[in-house]
């Protein structure tokens, strides 16, 4: 009589589920606690960037990184590139 034939499959779902929740409970916690520059120092800084040699895609995906929303990275890019 086996009563235990799969305690290892409970173990590896257990596992993975505890790891999914603590993965997710970590970004959303970096989202909430995520600071964003403002308008005139991301512009800076960007600029910065760009003028430094950085390719404009890699300016790109900084100003959308810091930007606070789509708009203002927007509006920052086209004051960069014009």
């Amino acid at each position: 009589m086996r009563l235990h034939s799969r305690p290892h499959f409970f173990c590896k779902v257990f596992a993975s589920r505890f790891f999914c929740v603590n993965y997710f409970s970590y970004i959303s916690t970096v989202i909430k606690t995520k600071q964003f520059m403002t308008m005139q120092s991301l512009l800076e800084e960007a600029k910065y960037h760009y003028f430094a040699g950085y390719s404009q895609s890699r300016v790109v995906d900084f100003v959308y990184e810091n930007a606070k929303n789509d708009t203002q990275a927007t509006k920052i890019l086209r004051k960069i590139f014009g």
